[in-house]
């Protein structure tokens, strides 16, 4: 059973002149027009949607009516309260890539009775609600959900049941939020998650004292994830909104589609490797979104997500509060084992000064841990994907030669004003991956590294061509240039 707790909003300490360097995407759409060169879709994706064995989900949701000494608020109609729940469903839905086909919502809010003041409160209204479904099983691998909403006075803390690893999406389970308007949406999906065996996300956050630095672990602190802290918008401000699943927690519960994270690993002896890679935001639903990374010297596993507060992300705590250290940019995660074969992410800082904090790499910034090294840049537009160099060193390796990959790369499409052409590679060594770097007449074009290239106005005397560098672990990387 989890238990969570809130919080809410810091000052802003950003360092000052640093924010104008990360293209930030804001709230506001782009025309066609304003856009130079070519567009800036991402890539599709690629890969069949995953199949698990249990694809239909179903929340039975009942309303708690307090008999203690609590009282009765509910700030909301029963009509927002459900509106609620389905928002949370369709999460699940969407970031599953549909791998849960459907979540549906029983019933039309019945309601129970429970005090508040019980310790018990959350196992007897989870009993109670259940009665009123006769013939419908919970938890284990069911897809049945029993969701309890209580009135704001009962104020304990959202709790959930924890599914186990290996039912994973499979799970059902027990959910317990209290009616707060600020935070209900991600506390119901935080939540759920739990359902589906998902842990906290933590984080490591440092401080000083008598001139020693240190950063222990600290519970809910990484604030780029649903699973972490359930926080409050200020007064008058729309609540926040559940940022989308991490490359940590997708390939957790086997959801990425190929390419979307790719992996970056040395071979047995080799003594280093380094590869780039185009990775867009997080929020996003197209193209390289993540890199998974181990570190030669100790085993550990990384994630990298460019979390840029656009799509899913966009109205993110991140994206919309003024926090200490929470910017945009490229985010490290490290896989902590826990027992039974479980783990959980643990965010890693980018600098251990207590007087700054940053859980984010912005625009040519390097991050060391270990035998990993990762680098950020150059400076990318806002929209566009974030170039992500990843560079692992084994001391005690040697210099080892790779194999070369083959591949070649074709243009399709007509070049003239407004069409579209399309990157084609063609015979590529089985489990590469792709970045796109389209050039006029042999000179990169700005903003123009996706898989697609819209021709602009007036291309007499313009040739369009098309670079396509592949990698993948164990291979050196190719470029290859269209005709």
């Amino acid at each position: 059973m989890r238990t969570e707790m809130r919080s809410t909003t810091s000052t802003d300490r950003r360092r000052p002149g640093r924010l104008r360097r990360l293209g930030v995407v804001s709230a506001v759409a782009v025309s066609a027009a304003g856009l130079a060169g070519g567009a800036v879709a991402a890539p599709a994706p690629t890969g069949a949607a995953t199949t698990i064995a249990t694809p239909v989900h179903h929340a039975y949701v009942v309303k708690m009516i307090d008999t203690g000494s609590q009282g009765n608020t509910y700030p909301e109609t029963d009509a927002q309260l459900l509106a609620h729940v389905d928002k949370a469903l369709d999460f699940w839905v969407d970031q599953t890539d549909q791998a849960i086909s459907s979540f549906t919502r029983a019933g039309n809010l019945p309601t129970i009775t429970g005090d508040c003041t019980s310790s018990t409160v959350k196992s007897d209204s989870w009993a109670a609600g259940k009665a009123l479904f006769p013939g419908v099983t919970f938890g284990g691998t069911t897809g049945n959900h029993m969701i309890v909403l209580a009135p704001a006075g009962c104020a304990y803390p959202s709790v959930a049941t924890t599914g186990s690893l290996a039912n994973g999406l499979n799970s059902g389970g027990n959910v317990f939020v209290y009616d707060n308007p600020q935070i209900i949406d991600i506390s119901l999906t935080h939540e759920l998650g739990h359902n589906f065996s998902f842990n906290h996300a933590n984080a490591l956050v440092c401080s000083t004292t008598n001139g020693t630095t240190t950063c222990p672990e600290a519970d809910y602190q990484n604030r780029y994830s649903v699973m972490s802290l359930a926080l409050s918008s200020p007064a008058g401000s729309p609540p926040y909104l559940p940022p989308a699943l991490s490359s940590y927690a997708r390939d957790r519960v086997g959801v990425l589609k190929t390419c979307e994270v790719p992996s970056v690993s040395l071979g047995t002896g080799q003594h280093d490797v380094t590869a780039t890679y185009d990775v867009w935001g997080r929020g996003s639903k197209n193209g390289t979104r993540g890199i998974k990374v181990v570190d030669p010297t100790t085993g550990d596993t990384y994630f990298l997500d460019y979390r840029d507060g656009s799509g899913r992300d966009a109205a993110s705590y991140y994206r919309m509060a003024s926090a200490t250290g929470y910017n945009s940019g490229v985010t490290v995660e490290k896989v902590k084992p826990l027992s039974g074969g479980n783990t959980q992410p643990v965010l890693q800082p980018i600098t251990q000064d207590t007087t700054w904090r940053q859980y984010a790499l912005w625009d040519q910034e390097t991050f060391t841990v270990g035998g990993l090294t990762v680098r950020t840049g150059p400076y990318a537009y806002a929209g566009d994907p974030s170039q992500v160099t990843v560079t692992l060193t084994n001391p005690s390796g040697t210099n080892t030669t790779l194999p070369t990959q083959q591949g070649t790369a074709t243009v399709t499409g007509t070049p003239t004003a407004g069409q579209t052409l399309t990157a084609n590679p063609t015979n590529w060594t089985a489990g590469s991956c792709h970045r796109y770097q389209w050039l006029d007449n042999g000179v990169p074009i700005k903003r123009a590294r996706n898989a697609t290239f819209t021709v602009p106005a007036n291309p007499a005397g313009h040739v369009y061509t098309v670079q396509i560098t592949g990698q993948q672990s164990g291979y050196q990387p190719l470029t290859a240039t269209s005709l």
